[in-house]
């Protein structure tokens, strides 16, 4: 029985392959699965690739396998892969809090009036362990996902229960969800969210791996550090933050044997038309037709059923129900969204934009007057964008803000204005400034001027911001003298300068 779901590294990117495609570039003798040339994307298992001695060359399993539970093994040839609507991850969430970690289950956002019919109800969350966390449907949030505290022991399993709840509630939510493997599991960094199995990761991007196992593997390929925890069950569990360095043969294998792919084009789920208006795993619209731009080589599955017409990368589809589930995966869910159809009485989220220093500390203000420590703050987004620092109202410099990715501003210092745009909205403002302090006593203006003319070393241009500095001088003439003097030289001490702006 061949194989038909079977996947080979080819120019930088896992590429499905054929028996006969894999014979032309191996053209003798028996491929064996222990190669790792070769693997089967339903069960992620190497496979071995026959010496077509017998009859022509195929695809096979190895019977040494660690498990047999491959659906092509179990079905046959024939079988398809089928993105069942139970068969979408609800999000799991770790979360380090003073070198511990915490689990947080994802119960996603569910329309108002649904939500509202179950006000009486509860859940029930249950871990591997038998421990019960209880919550009243009062505690979710309309419009985003609430995540609910789910203990701080890895388990393999959640495990869902409610109670005086609507079905169409519970149409919304998995009655169980698959934790953390003790071969190794990975969470995205920035978000804490465990990824699917055969889920996408990329290069630069950061993940935690929490396993059981010890990891050794450190190479120019992936950077791996180990982590100290507090709550490692006496040694049982470790932590690990892992990064891919480049998209090479190594990398890949090592993110497979995590049952996770590497690929510069993740699977993405993109609406084009209508309006629509976005929330986590949710879509309000009003139109009997969508439109979406499927990025990534998936398989796209409608619950309840609707034909989808597909054009290469555009699919559209009637939305003949109220509630439709959209998904996409290769041989498990990995993307899926509820497109929800009701009059568009609502405006959007603004984009979330996450600001933290160094030490992972959320910034949620707009102004401070204490800089972050290293003077350092990290940028996530989760669309691309632009970010403009100014100083002093001159905007000195831009960076391009990908969406997903890490973007670290250092030099942060007083009279900073960093302001964070996506398409011409500006979605964040974050401004560093002294406080300012009233001097109790009056500037010798005599022994300042002297201190300005001591100053020896570099000089530079007169900056844009000068007006400003002079203003702070309204009452003292002879400083105001010197810096007249300065803006007819066009230039100006750099320390001289920083005497002038600090000062007052």
């Amino acid at each position: 029985m061949t194989l038909n779901h079977v996947c080979m590294w080819v120019d930088g990117e896992w590429k499905r392959v054929t028996a006969e495609e894999a014979s032309a570039i191996h053209p003798g003798g028996t491929v064996s699965a222990r190669s790792g040339l070769f693997f089967c994307e339903l069960c992620g298992q190497y496979v071995t690739l026959t010496n077509g001695f017998i009859r022509g060359r195929y695809f096979k399993h190895s019977a040494y396998e660690a498990s047999k539970n491959c659906p092509e093994r179990t079905f046959g040839s024939g079988y398809r892969v089928d993105l069942e609507p139970k068969k979408y991850c609800m999000p799991l969430r770790m979360r380090l809090v003073n070198n511990r970690y915490i689990f947080e289950l994802g119960m996603i956002s569910v329309p108002d009036d649904i939500l509202n019919q179950s006000k009486n109800g509860y859940i029930e969350i249950i871990d591997g362990y038998k421990n019960l966390y209880k919550y009243s449907l009062e505690r979710i949030e309309n419009n985003t996902t609430t995540y609910l505290y789910a203990g701080d022991k890895p388990s393999s399993v959640y495990k869902l229960n409610y109670s005086g709840v609507s079905g169409a509630l519970v149409s919304f939510w998995a009655d169980k969800v698959f934790g953390v493997d003790s071969k190794g599991s990975l969470f995205d960094k920035e978000t804490g969210k465990k990824l699917p199995y055969d889920a996408d990761v990329k290069v630069g991007c950061h993940y935690y791996l929490l396993t059981q196992r010890y990891v050794y593997v450190n190479s120019e390929h992936v950077k791996i550090n180990k982590l100290p925890i507090n709550n490692n069950n006496w040694g049982i569990w470790k932590l690990y933050e892992v990064t891919a360095n480049d998209y090479s043969e190594e990398s890949a294998k090592f993110f497979l044997n995590l049952h996770c792919r590497l690929t510069e084009n993740p699977i993405e789920l993109l609406p084009i038309w209508p309006v629509v208006v976005e929330n986590p795993y949710l879509l309000f619209h009003n139109s009997d037709y969508m439109y979406m731009y499927i990025k990534g080589n998936a398989n796209i599955k409608a619950f309840p059923y609707t034909q989808i017409q597909k054009n290469n990368s555009l699919i559209k589809f009637c939305c003949n129900e109220r509630q439709q589930l959209i998904s996409a995966g290769r041989s498990e869910v990995l993307k899926y969204t509820y497109l929800w159809k009701k009059p568009l009485t609502m405006t959007a989220k603004m984009p979330e934009v996450k600001v933290t220093d160094i030490k992972g500390n959320e910034l949620l203000k707009t102004e401070y007057d204490a800089l972050p420590k290293d003077k350092c703050l990290i940028i996530v987004a989760e669309f691309d964008g632009k970010i403009e620092i100014f100083h002093d109202e001159f905007c000195e410099i831009q960076f391009n803000l990908s969406a997903g990715k890490r973007l670290q501003i250092t030099d942060i210092n007083y009279g900073l204005k960093i302001i964070i745009k996506q398409g011409i909205d500006i979605v964040r403002k974050i401004i560093f400034s002294k406080k300012e302090v009233k001097s109790k006593s009056v500037i010798n203006e005599a022994d300042f001027v002297n201190l300005l003319d001591s100053q020896r070393g570099e000089t530079v241009p007169i900056p844009h911001s000068f007006g400003a500095i002079i203003s702070k001088y309204n009452k003292y003439t002879l400083i105001r003298k010197w810096i007249y003097c300065a803006i007819r030289n066009k230039k100006i001490n750099r320390k001289s300068l920083l005497i002038l702006r600090q000062y007052l």
